[in-house]
């Protein structure tokens, strides 16, 4: 969600839910742009930290990557172009917060494109009731995941690549791309306050993502999440959309 609306953004067609937890403030934000053959451009951001700053800056930068998503139907360079343009900015450095990003795009044939940076989210629900993560998070988890085959529970905070931060570092960031033949396919877009204590908890978001409209779907994984969490309980931001 992005401006001072509310927990629940509806469209026909997507939906975005959103609770604070018990952190500060609410510095998870979405938005959403038309592209210019009929399509659609979705985007959520997971901002680092907790004060008006970070919240503010972050509902900005959804919006420009929304607006350079939808113009582009190219969310890898979408995302690297504002990237680009935070690092041109005055005393950066030293003022910019953080945030994860994950970025999809309807295109032309039905075709889909989904890009990311962090560990923001995006699965895909099919028919025929397959859910699939297309993202890989990039933290401290994945990499010694894959080193060692096991990571503490801390490694899944320590971010590897963000929007913003000056030592974020570089990320590859992939597309990847649907099979056009699909139909009904459910796109969900979660921070990690909305997938981490459903999964901690041994469940799937597939349950609660399945039945009912985009709203009523964004509604069940937000307060989900949150019963689940444990006393320190993140932002918790979905984005939910019929494709």
């Amino acid at each position: 969600m992005c401006g001072a609306k509310g927990p629940e953004d509806t469209v026909p067609g997507h939906a975005t839910h959103q609770l604070t937890g018990t952190r500060t403030h609410q510095c998870d934000a979405t938005a959403t742009r038309a592209t210019r053959d009929g399509g659609r451009a979705y985007v959520l951001l997971d901002g680092i930290g907790s004060n008006p700053a970070v919240r503010d800056w972050t509902r900005d930068q959804a919006r420009r990557l929304a607006d350079l998503t939808a113009r582009s139907l190219q969310p890898h360079l979408a995302i690297t172009r504002l990237r680009e343009e935070i690092a041109l900015e005055p005393g950066w450095q030293n003022t910019v917060p953080g945030a994860c990003a994950v970025a999809a795009v309807t295109g032309p044939n039905r075709i889909l494109r989904i890009a990311w940076i962090g560990d923001c989210r995006a699965y895909l629900l099919y028919p025929d009731g397959y859910l699939g993560r297309h993202t890989t998070d990039h933290n401290m988890r994945t990499v010694l995941e894959a080193r060692d085959g096991q990571a503490p529970r801390w490694a899944r905070n320590r971010i590897t690549h963000c929007l913003g931060h000056p030592d974020a570092g570089e990320a590859l960031i992939p597309d990847w791309t649907t099979d056009p033949d699909r139909t009904g396919t459910r796109l969900l877009l979660a921070s990690d306050g909305c997938y981490e204590p459903i999964e901690d908890a041994g469940h799937t978001v597939a349950t609660a993502l399945a039945d009912g409209t985009p709203a009523d779907a964004a509604k069940r994984l937000v307060r989900l999440a949150i019963k689940l969490g444990d006393g320190n309980k993140d932002n918790a931001t979905c984005l939910v959309a019929d494709l």
